[in-house]
């Protein structure tokens, strides 16, 4: 038996909108999960869980029947899904009463439910969201039944806002497979059971690295899960360390060439590494301007002559406060606040 997992698809966002490599990036969601389903077409997959957050927001009627028009064309596949946070099943969603095709089995409400395959020999457990917010540590209480086969929970959550919960819970749970959302990493939490399946397409600067789903095949009671990347997009983090004496536009020469090196799908965020010289420092805007860059972050330091500072300044707080510091036990800590202090206090930005 085998079966396919995804999460956050985040259907009718458009990431990075106010960047020029933002463009298409709406429709790029679409073709990503339109893309997974065909996999699950051409691999043979049971049975596809689909831990909440499918659209962006409240889903629209006609996006509904795009959706399960996708779903019809599957001839072997069940989907299961559940409403996140983002989707939740507010009062007049489109969700409810909604007429699924026969291969499709939605969780209703916030009341622990579950869908028995008896053919598949596979029994899934969970609920949707009706609220924003759940607080409540509600995965612990969920409730196996006695039938044989595999048992499988279907949850979305992870943070105090929405139904906090932990490994350590997670592991006590007598499921064979557990198909997390919400957390966009995709990761294993415990090898062949526990998954987080991540956002199928990067969403944010911070969604560093592949995105995609996840594909567990059961056989002989034993479980083998694989990551399958799509390559639509993927944001690739580029380290720039330049030297301090490095202007504006050898800096923007040098991102440049970094770009260069990323394949077709990728996009750049890029990292300010190291030190410059506070009193020339390089103007980074022009890096945010870039076609292909998602994000700029600033991760470099000041480089100031301290001993300067406190003759320029002998008698005022700004000596004051380097010779307050340098007093103490010298690590990263006292070093960062001694840099954020000083920027403050000379008027320049240190992020």
């Amino acid at each position: 038996m085998k079966i396919l997992h995804m999460a956050d698809v985040h259907l009718g966002m458009e990431p990075f909108k106010d960047r020029e490599c933002g463009a298409g990036m709406g429709q790029r969601i679409w073709d990503a999960f339109a893309e997974a389903l065909e996999a699950a077409e051409r691999g043979q997959v049971d049975l596809i869980l689909i831990a909440g957050d499918l659209f962006h927001r409240q889903p629209l009627k006609r996006e509904l029947k795009e959706v399960n028009a996708l779903f019809g064309e599957l001839t072997r596949a069940r989907v299961v899904l559940m409403a996140g946070n983002h989707d939740y099943l507010s009062k007049n969603s489109a969700y409810r009463g909604f007429p699924w095709n026969e291969n499709v089995y939605m969780f209703p409400s916030e009341e622990w439910a579950y869908f028995e395959f008896p053919e598949l020999g596979v029994t899934v457990y969970g609920f949707s969201y009706e609220h924003r917010e759940i607080r409540e540590a509600r995965y612990d209480s969920v409730a196996k039944l006695p039938n044989r086969g595999l048992h499988i929970l279907l949850a979305h959550g992870g943070d105090e806002k929405h139904i906090p919960m932990g490994l350590g819970q997670l592991k006590q749970l007598s499921m064979d497979y557990i198909a997390l959302g919400h957390v966009h990493k995709p990761r294993q939490l415990l090898e062949n059971r526990i998954v987080m399946a991540g956002d199928l397409q990067p969403l944010e600067h911070q969604d560093v690295g592949p995105r995609g789903y996840w594909i567990t095949e059961f056989k002989k009671g034993e479980a083998r899960t694989a990551f399958y990347p799509i390559r639509g997009c993927e944001v690739v983090e580029l380290e720039i360390s330049p030297e301090e004496s490095l202007g504006s536009r050898q800096l923007l020469a040098q991102a440049r060439q970094r770009l260069q090196t990323l394949a077709p799908y990728q996009l750049g965020k890029i990292l300010l590494t190291g030190t410059y010289d506070p009193e020339m420092e390089p103007d980074v805007e022009a890096l945010e301007e870039l076609p292909r860059v998602v994000a700029v972050e600033k991760l470099w330091k000041p480089n100031y002559d301290f001993e300067k500072l406190k003759g320029e300044y002998r008698g005022q707080i700004v000596e004051r406060y380097i010779r307050k510091l340098q007093g103490l036990p010298q690590d990263e800590v006292t070093r960062r606040a001694l840099q954020l202090g000083i920027s403050a206090l000379l008027g320049n930005t240190l992020e």
